[in-house]
């Protein structure tokens, strides 16, 4: 492996009961920084795709600035987590090439130590070492909260990661599952640790004296979420002293903090997920968007790109034939007019089918309810005799709602007549069975073997 110099720090503490408690500290210097090509191609990479990103979205504010909406944009989750992404990026970079500016200084001291002691030269004439312990302790203390800065931007890498898997339907699922959760696991976690720092408090006051996980605040909070996650403890230490005390805090924690309180946030995340799952229905899976991104290369000279096609849809007609959208994109290939129908299906399934059923009967409801009312209070002036027509006909828009909702309505009567068609072809199979072998029949489907049906007559 690479050179490198290391320092131990050993931390003894008395407890009040007696005890020593230990810290072990191990502070390590690579006096090469990076470890081969690989290392170098690694850092490259990362710059490039850092200066892409710092790019793209300079260029989304400069656009959306011109829209006179980047106020609007700005306030957005996703400019808020690209900017931050950014913004740490660049710092550990350039917190990289002050490291390694910074390494310099103290391989020049460890050469000079080096050549003292080749030049044995006393200890009292010798005062490099106390400089060089000072430059590599500064050194060190940079380098592990770089490494700490390091660990910290991978997790909002992760996060960024998480967001950008929205594009795929299936990986959206997860994503949009823990956003429209988010808000009630953040009211649940005022109930839960304000309970779990108490919990901590009270151990610190049981067990502290004793046992070195809580010995401090920090610590016991640390055990007890530790305990909550995976129910696990070291029953005859706790029971060492004070036996019943032990056993009213063991037992209360784990019946109100493991079981009812870590339940209910797996509750609140699986009734969520379950409405999630439900709103996308039968999309793509990964395999499909995979196959999907190949027709598109394979046939990239052909495929209509999603702006073109947006304009072309604002102008045709909110229902249409296969033939009349063929129409409109004369050049599309058989696969993208597919898609396009298909997903288009998939998406009427979903709002007949899904969780947006009601919100969409409803809606249609109360369309019918404002029109039958329009009517009964014709009636009544006609029956009363004081119904006045309008002048002339009013000027009706080209898409208004009574267009709107003789569209649904033929939707919806031709669902039930083909529903309809689907029971009489069943009830006429039902009407052959009976005539071939009589009414009454019963039919055993678990004989597996037998090649035809037996019966016997009631």
């Amino acid at each position: 492996g690479r050179p490198r110099l290391q320092s131990y720090m050993l931390t003894l503490s008395f407890a009040r009961s007696g005890d020593v408690f230990r810290k072990l500290r191990l502070d390590t210097i690579f006096l090469n920084y990076w470890s081969g090509f690989t290392s170098y191609a690694a850092d490259g990479v990362f710059a490039v795709m850092l200066v892409i990103v710092t790019s793209l979205e300079a260029r989304a504010m400069i656009r959306e600035r011109k829209k006179r909406k980047l106020w609007k944009y700005v306030r957005t989750g996703w400019f808020l987590l690209q900017v931050t992404t950014a913004a740490m990026g660049w710092i550990i970079l350039l917190g990289y090439l002050y490291s390694n500016n910074q390494l310099g200084p103290v391989k020049k001291e460890l050469d000079y130590i080096v050549a003292a002691r080749d030049a044995d030269t006393p200890a009292a004439r010798n005062f490099l070492g106390d400089s060089f312990i000072d430059t590599a302790g500064k050194y060190a203390s940079f380098a592990g909260n770089l490494a700490i800065a390091v660990a910290q931007y991978h997790l909002l890498l992760m996060m960024r990661f998480f967001v950008a898997f929205r594009a795929q339907p299936r990986l959206g699922v997860v994503v949009n599952t823990l956003e429209a959760c988010m808000l009630d696991i953040l009211h649940f976690l005022v109930i839960l640790g304000p309970s779990g720092v108490a919990y901590a408090i009270s151990g610190c006051f049981i067990f502290g004296k004793r046992l070195e996980e809580f010995s401090d605040i920090k610590a016991a909070i640390g055990i007890c979420f530790e305990i909550m996650v995976e129910s696990n403890y070291e029953w005859p230490s706790l029971s060492e002293e004070h036996y019943w005390t032990a056993a009213l805090w063991v037992w209360s924690f784990m019946i109100f903090l493991a079981v009812l309180m870590l339940n209910m946030v797996l509750a609140i995340i699986l009734d969520v997920y379950s409405e999630q799952r439900k709103s996308a229905g039968k999309s793509e899976n990964v395999i499909e968007t995979f196959t999907s991104f190949y027709t598109v290369f394979k046939n990239r000279d052909r495929w209509v790109g999603t702006k073109k096609a947006i304009a072309a849809l604002k102008t045709a007609p909110r229902m249409f034939s296969r033939e009349e959208f063929l129409k409109l994109f004369p050049g599309m290939v058989d696969q993208q007019a597919n898609i396009i129908i298909s997903d288009c299906l998939a998406a009427t399934q979903n709002i007949h089918a899904g969780p947006d059923q009601m919100k969409h009967t409803m809606r249609m409801a109360m369309a019918l309810k404002v029109a039958m009312d329009q009517v009964a209070e014709a009636v009544d002036e006609l029956d009363s005799g004081s119904y006045r027509p309008t002048d002339g006909v009013p000027e009706l828009k080209q898409e208004n709602w009574i267009n709107e909702i003789n569209k649904e309505m033929a939707s919806q009567n031709h669902a039930m007549m083909s529903l309809q068609w689907q029971l009489q072809q069943l009830n006429w199979q039902w009407q052959s069975l009976d005539m071939a072998h009589g009414k009454g029949t019963v039919f055993n489907v678990s004989a597996v073997d037998a090649p035809k049906a037996t019966g016997k007559i009631l």
